[in-house]
């Protein structure tokens, strides 16, 4: 998993056996990207502006972007920085991961986050290629939570699932990473976490997110060694996050099974 989220995992960078040689293919990747999309296509007529809100982006993924902030500081216009973003998911160099509400009309009012499409990238756009990443810290966070969430909805497409993909904020700050909607309004609710050791402490959002949707399957892609249960939040190992998609059995297994001992009385 670390060179995949140090590199990515584009087949020529992935498959790369020198690291120094798939660093260079990344930044040869962006360079490519800016001279001859952006720039022979004529889609901007300031480079300049736009270089330095690729950067910013590349800060600001998985985020929701603050596009006045964004704006004073590489000075253009509100209008120009929406423009910006939507030119680099027309190139598909990121996408957007809508809210999720009960209404789908209060879903779409929400401003959406996004997402670069490959760590990897990421990174090359970051200038962050030859940092060593450390486990435990936020950018190693950060990586991880992009690798889970491309890797996820590649599986999702290449297995023609037809899985909808959103995040879930309340206005309190109760927050779930990931929502996967499947066929049938299956409701799937992901809390992504790059450490070894989680506890009850770390569904708070999940549990939130349940008293609204009670049909709701909860559950945690993380670090650990080992798929754990805490009640009704089953927290999976990275290698078996694609399981998630295979929350409907999960779930109907949870229901039929005897009463579960509630999340307080577990150690």
């Amino acid at each position: 998993m670390m060179r995949a989220l140090e590199l990515g995992t584009l087949p020529p960078v992935y498959l790369e056996s020198d690291k120094e040689i798939a660093r260079d293919i990344l930044r040869s990747y962006v360079d490519t990207y800016l001279s001859e999309e952006i720039k022979q296509e004529s889609l901007i007529r300031n480079l300049g502006a736009f270089i330095k809100f690729l950067l910013l982006a590349g800060e600001e993924s998985g985020n929701i972007l603050n596009f006045s902030n964004i704006g004073r500081e590489i000075v253009v216009s509100y209008k120009t920085v929406q423009e910006y973003l939507q030119m680099l998911q027309d190139t598909l160099i990121v996408f957007f991961l809508p809210s999720f509400a009960r209404s789908k009309r209060k879903s779409i009012i929400q401003h959406p986050k996004f997402y670069f499409f490959d760590t990897g990238v990421l990174r090359a756009v970051r200038k962050e290629l030859t940092l060593v990443l450390q486990p435990r810290t936020e950018r190693y966070g950060v990586y991880f939570e992009h690798f889970v969430i491309n890797e996820l909805m590649r599986f999702n497409h290449h297995n023609k699932l037809d899985c909808s993909f959103y995040f879930y904020r309340t206005g309190s700050g109760q927050e779930v990473d990931l929502i996967i909607e499947k066929p049938g309004k299956v409701l799937v609710a992901v809390e992504i976490k790059a450490r070894d050791r989680v506890d009850k402490n770390d569904f708070k959002g999940l549990y939130h997110f349940k008293k609204s949707f009670p049909q709701a399957c909860l559950l945690v892609v993380s670090t650990v060694p080992r798929i754990q249960e805490f009640g009704e939040v089953t927290v999976l190992t990275w290698q078996e996050m694609f399981t998630v998609f295979e929350a409907e059995k999960r779930l109907s297994d949870s229901i039929s099974e005897a009463d579960p001992a509630p999340i307080e009385e577990l150690d």
